[in-house]
């Protein structure tokens, strides 16, 4: 969600471009860029991609300080007034912003009553503050116009006073790397070309000149500690595919041995005598805690509880004795996800991060962390990130249950023990996991597809950790391809949602859970094909088990109201991880027939650091 780019030193305007492109990931729907050269400063800006932006003849141009951003729009339309960056009343001071200036109402008609605004954006009040304090010290003015911001910010200015660039970070990630010259980002991603970053903590500010000067609120000097950069692990290119998201998902396999070798490498520490878990995330890492809960009941045998994000934030929460928390985030930066942590640790809970990037703020704000290890996922619907969070969450399952039962006799046979109490999953069912077919799943999904795209609504169903499942595919399938779809508890259908049953409605039925879970899914199934529904069902059993609900008599004849997907037939632990395969690469399939991208899909983004 927004990218900020700025670069000191040659090169400034390319490295700022193709520092904006690393960053498209994030979501946006517009781009600017501004250049500081020997006659001032120039401001190029777009609506749509960045390569709209190189049509301004931006990349033409040179200059030894740049400083670009792609907006994703909070405040304002999308419209060439509100693009980044934004200017001072004399077009002197030029900034970028990531986050929200919750006060800028107050200050657009107190301290700023009279000056004029060009657009509708929170963030035109930095630069205009920023000039009303300005009387010959720029760093003054700059330390001025922040104590009066409110809210979230990561800011990055430039002006035609000196060649300085300044910054400050508030709640938004902020990182500079140091090469040739200075870069600053709000992602490692956008650090190109650098050998060592610097990692700007919250609350502090600064400004570069020939060297990187960091302060904090109260402007004491604050000590730099630069980090060799890893390997970029972003790739470029699509890898011989057409969309990120058709490469992420056909990664799964191998992004789930990575994790696995992570978490075999990780030092989870985790206090005494935990009675209760609570797990919180966001979107897909919200399902994947609902996952995680499943897991540590069944595993850990302990109560577990899971929270969306926004809504812990502001909620009466009753911490009980023994509480332990686990908190979600792909990027590590879910605004959400980091206000919820905050409240955590001030009712006194532990807190655990379960992430992708290394050096992210839920690493530095969390007492514990285990790292996915999937590589950048680029498109916005997650796919290889929420397999492998689900992975992570059944590991540390079994790191509670090993904790809590078997007092440290077993922790080092992570493949599994004799007592009973732990994961019982021999090595060969992960190497199973880790070697799925992905494409086995593509001439069945296409066939299933080519139906769904003429439908306007669909419904998933599920009983216990299948209904989950459909909840993830059902928000995967809304996510890319803008059809309606709704998720449901396969017992709840006669209690309401059978309503929405008609001749021709599809539904997909996930049914991985066997006995007597099994024999209530194929109820639900029934129940749907006999009122004329069309049923897509994903399951490790074989296809003749369905065969008695799926074929309808319509008064006529005989009439198959079904279509089957297999699946691998798993350890059951670990069904959950392959059943959501198929439904993301219907959600891709639609979502390309239908003519979409797949990989950015309309109005949202892929770190969403604003709350």
């Amino acid at each position: 969600m927004c990218g900020i780019m700025a670069v000191k030193g040659v090169g400034a305007v390319n490295g700022v471009y193709e520092g904006l492109k690393n960053l498209e990931y994030r979501g946006y729907d517009s781009a600017g860029i501004a250049i500081k050269d020997c006659n001032g400063i120039k401001a190029f800006k777009s609506i749509g991609y960045i390569s709209e932006l190189e049509k301004t003849g931006v990349l033409d141009c040179s200059g030894g300080i740049a400083i670009g951003h792609t907006r994703w729009a909070t405040h304002g339309g999308v419209t060439i007034e509100n693009c980044h960056p934004h200017c001072s009343e004399d077009k002197k001071i030029w900034v970028v912003h990531n986050g929200i200036i919750e006060n800028h109402k107050l200050l657009r008609s107190d301290v700023l009553a009279g000056v004029v605004f060009y657009g509708e954006t929170d963030t035109e009040v930095i630069p205009k503050l920023i000039e009303q304090y300005y009387t010959g010290d720029v760093w003054q003015a700059f330390r001025s116009a922040i104590d009066k911001l409110n809210g979230s910010y990561a800011i990055v200015m430039m002006c035609e006073y000196d060649d300085k660039v300044y910054f400050a970070r508030k709640s938004s990630p902020l990182v500079i790397g140091k090469g040739n010259g200075f870069v600053v980002s709000s992602d490692v991603n956008g650090l190109i070309d650098c050998s060592e970053k610097c990692v700007i903590e919250d609350n502090t500010l600064g400004y570069i000149d020939n060297n990187l000067h960091i302060y904090d609120k109260n402007t004491n000097k604050i000590n730099i500690n630069w980090i060799a950069m890893d390997e970029r692990s972003i790739e470029a290119d699509k890898g011989g595919n057409e969309h990120f998201m058709i490469k992420e998902i056909n990664e799964i396999p191998r992004a789930l041995q990575s994790t696995y070798n992570s978490f075999l490498k990780s030092e989870v520490v985790l206090p005494d005598n935990i009675s209760n878990v609570l797990l919180v995330g966001c979107g897909t890492s919200y399902h994947s805690c609902l996952m995680g809960k499943s897991y540590i009941e069944r595993v850990a045998g302990i109560k577990s509880e899971c929270v969306i994000a926004s809504e812990f934030i502001y909620s009466n929460y009753i911490v009980r004795e023994g509480t332990v928390g686990i908190f979600v985030s792909q990027s590590g930066e879910t605004a959400d996800t980091l206000s919820a942590i905050h409240k955590a640790k001030e009712l006194g809970i532990y807190c655990i991060a379960i992430t992708n990037v290394r050096e992210s703020s839920i690493t530095r704000i969390c007492d514990s962390v285990l790292y996915i290890d999937v590589g950048v996922e680029v498109c916005v619907a997650s796919t290889k990130a929420y397999t492998s969070q689900v992975l992570m969450l059944m590991l540390l399952s079994d790191v509670i249950a090993r904790n809590l039962k078997c007092e440290g006799t077993c922790k080092e046979d992570v493949l599994g023990c004799n007592c009973g109490n732990c994961l019982e999953i021999r090595a060969n069912e992960y190497n199973d996991l880790f070697n799925l077919d992905i494409k086995s799943y593509l001439s069945k999904v296409r066939g299933v597809s080519e139906e769904i795209v003429k439908k306007d609504k669909l419904h998933l169903i599920g009983k216990a950790v299948d209904y989950i499942t459909a909840l993830e595919g059902a928000l995967k399938i809304k996510e890319v391809s803008y059809i309606f779809t709704d998720a449901y508890p396969s017992g709840e259908l006669k209690h309401g949602t059978l309503s929405l049953i008609e001749e021709g409605s599809i539904v997909i039925a996930i049914a991985t859970q066997g006995g007597i879970l099994l024999d209530k899914s194929k109820n639900a199934i029934h129940e749907i094909c006999a009122r004329g529904g069309k049923c897509i069902i994903i399951s490790q059993f074989p296809e003749e088990e369905f065969n008695e609900v799926i074929w309808c008599n319509d008064g006529k004849r005989c009439v198959k109201r079904g279509e089957y997907i297999p699946l691998p037939n798993l350890n059951s632990l670990l069904m959950p991880i392959v059943s959501i395969i198929p439904i993301d690469l219907i959600a891709y399939t639609v979502s390309v027939m239908k003519g979409y991208n797949p990989d950015k899909p309309r109005n949202l983004a892929k770190s969403v650091t604003v709350e």
